[in-house]
Formats: structure tokens, sequence, C-alpha cells
């Protein structure tokens, strides 16, 4: 796994803040925030983000539909779909689309996270 996360890190597109808020009310893609839950208390969320902490990532994506739903309230992304990964700065973000390609998902990028989302003046939700 790690010689695949190493390549994953190195193929993921890195997105600015501009490119982000372009998409997020688009619904073409699946903003995953895995960031700790009460760092989403804390912090509050980007608009349209799901959370899944990185440490549940890597079981919540060989969960069934059904589980998945369950456990995270939303639906599970196929692995077709565009997905984008934050945290607060970074460095968890390249980690979970590391996790996501090596599970299969092809179409993943990163954004850096909430603390740039919140210099740029992005608008915040609680979770």
């Amino acid at each position: 796994m790690a010689q695949a996360a190493k390549l994953a890190a190195v193929d993921t597109q890195s997105l600015n803040y501009e490119q982000i808020a372009a998409e997020v009310d688009t619904g073409k893609i699946v903003l995953i925030d895995v960031r700790e839950k009460d760092e989403t208390i804390n912090d509050g969320i980007i608009p349209t983000s799901k959370n899944i902490p990185l440490g549940e990532l890597a079981t919540a994506i060989k969960l069934d539909n059904q589980q998945f739903q369950e456990m995270f309230n939303f639906e599970k992304p196929k692995t077709t779909d565009s997905i984008v990964c934050h945290c607060r700065k970074g460095p968890r973000a390249f980690n979970a689309a590391s996790i996501l390609r090596y599970g299969g998902y092809d179409n993943v990028r990163v954004y850096s996270g909430i603390l740039d989302w919140k210099e740029n003046g992005g608008k915040l939700e609680s979770p």
C-alpha cells in the first residue's frame, strides 16, 4: 500500500480555491472532508461536503452501499464519481486520495482544505 500511496499522491491533481468554489454547488463532485468529526464541529464545513474521517476511509470504501449509507448518512460514491478530498491544510487529503485510488476510485482530486477556504472568504456551514 505504501508504494500505491506514493504513486497516487504523484498522480493526484490539486485544486485551488477558485477551482473548488466553482464546483462546490454544481452537484458534479463528491466533496469528502477527511477531518475528525470534532474538527468539523469546531471549524464548520465547506457547503456540500461529506465527512468521512481519514481513519475510517479505508474501511468505509469496503462497505456495501446500505452499510455505508447507514454509517455516513449519504450515498456511497461510485468508483467513477468525481471525488475531491479535503482536510484542514492538505496532507490528510492526499492520504485520503491515495486510499481511494488504491480502493479503485479513478477520478480523485485534492483541495488543501478549510484553512484555505476560510482565507479566501468561502462560506461555511455547520455539520
